[in-house]
């Protein structure tokens, strides 16, 4: 895949962006996005054959505009919001038709099922597990995706070649592809990735309070940090993703419930044990990291 287009250019579109120019060899990239200030940035980055406007109702439009190479080209990466995803991989189907796969990089899946009934789509559910908790263009690096999980979607209609062109580019941008269905991934992800921000709003409006001096220290810091993400974005994630989100702040809640109880009744031997278990499992996904991290050297 040669000519790919990218419609959506914030930290994650223009990531990818960077990654696809620098290791796809003779790569063409194409730009989209409703936000002139950010067509304008991507235009300075030197990284597009084209960077075109588009109007933020391309939701509801017929198709997207075919005066900029949209016909030509072999891959389509949607990379606008959750909210937003579903009627724009709808609206790019009415333009290309079969002659390109569309892929996304939705953090929910189960809602995009259904375009997999449209005749003929050619759909790929993607979702890089990378990010920071900045949103804009000018956000977006190379190597965001080095040794990230990215999780790729099959639906019923997906053919195998398109499957392996999407697990292709995956592991051409650094990232290690993980086949899962739409339902695993909403499970998995909503406690994985979901659960923490929620988490990570709750903590930061429970703990900071106007009328208190902030004597929180750097560890405090470091777990609020993802509250610093779009709120606008976090609550179309809750919203598309909601029954398994509840489900994981219930299990959470739970755990909580639990130190509070052993608190109660003085039970430190079973609390320790209970923190012991936590740090161990820590202790296991970072050792994995860091020896992912060496044998990739």
């Amino acid at each position: 895949m040669k000519k790919i287009g990218i419609i959506g250019l914030g930290l994650i579109g223009g990531s990818l962006a960077r990654d696809i120019k620098v290791r796809v060899k003779g790569a063409q990239i194409f730009g989209y996005d409703c936000c002139k200030k950010t067509v304008e940035a991507a235009e300075k980055s030197g990284l597009f054959e084209v960077v075109c406007v588009i109007p933020r109702e391309i939701a509801s439009s017929a198709s997207p505009p075919r005066n900029d190479g949209w016909q030509g080209l072999d891959l389509i990466i949607v990379a606008v919001s959750v909210g937003t995803t579903a009627e724009t991989i709808r609206a790019v189907y009415n333009a290309v038709g079969n002659r390109c796969i569309i892929t996304d990089v939705c953090s929910v899946k189960g809602h995009l099922t259904a375009l997999d009934g449209l005749t003929g789509i050619r759909l790929v559910g993607g979702h890089p597990m990378a990010g920071t908790e900045q949103s804009d263009f000018d956000a977006g690096r190379t190597g965001l995706f080095d040794r990230a999980a990215y999780i790729i979607t099959p639906y019923p209609n997906t053919t195998k070649s398109d499957l392996n062109a999407v697990i292709k580019l995956a592991e051409t941008i650094g990232a290690k592809p993980v086949i899962m269905e739409a339902e695993e991934h909403d499970t998995i992800v909503g406690r994985a990735s979901h659960l923490p921000h929620m988490i990570a709003y709750a903590l930061s409006d429970y703990v900071i309070r106007e009328s208190e001096p902030y004597v929180a220290g750097k560890g405090f810091a470091d777990m609020i940090r993802i509250a610093s993400s779009s709120p606008k974005f976090w609550t179309e994630v809750a919203e598309a993703n909601r029954g398994n989100i509840i489900r994981e702040i219930d299990g959470m809640m739970l755990r909580l419930a639990r130190i509070k109880e052993m608190a109660e009744r003085g039970e430190w031997e079973d609390m320790e044990r209970m923190f012991e278990r936590g740090k161990g499992k820590r202790a296991r996904i970072m050792h994995n990291a860091k020896r992912k991290t060496h044998n990739d050297c």
